[in-house]
């Protein structure tokens, strides 16, 4: 039959869904996973400029449900640039995906998830699943 392959390592869902589309959309284009970034950074970015915020102003907490979400948002977050803290980012020696944590566990149990204790209160704080494809957005 043949075929040929792109090998883009460990990319979340809505990554992948991107680079396939795009390459469907213009077969021999050359893609990256920064491609991805760069897109979505950058029509944030100006979105961000116009309405005149500053983005480092705030503080976000992030779930990143122990997955894949963890290493590839702080990749993304080279091209946005806000002041994240990551907690069960993926990264580590004990990682239990969607283990007490995740965008699942607080819609469902409507629990915290784990390693929030020492999140203040009334901070942003947002959750995604394992592959970084739901995200709920949640309050201490």
């Amino acid at each position: 039959m043949g075929g040929n392959y792109i090998d883009y390592e460990c990319v979340t869902t809505p990554q992948m869904h991107y680079l396939v589309s795009v390459i469907n959309k213009e077969p021999g284009r050359s893609m990256k996973v920064e491609d991805y970034y760069e897109h979505y950074a950058g029509a944030f970015n100006e979105f961000v400029k116009m309405i005149g915020k500053s983005k480092s102003e705030d503080v976000m907490y992030i779930d990143c449900g122990d997955g894949i979400g963890g290493p590839r948002l702080t990749d993304f977050n080279k091209y946005l640039k806000f002041n994240l803290h990551l907690i069960n980012s993926g990264v580590g020696d004990k990682i239990y995906l969607n283990d007490l944590c995740g965008a699942e566990h607080v819609q469902k149990q409507r629990k915290q998830p784990r390693n929030f204790e020492t999140v203040p209160n009334h901070e942003k704080c947002i959750s995604f699943d394992g592959d970084a494809d739901r995200i709920i957005y949640l309050y201490m």
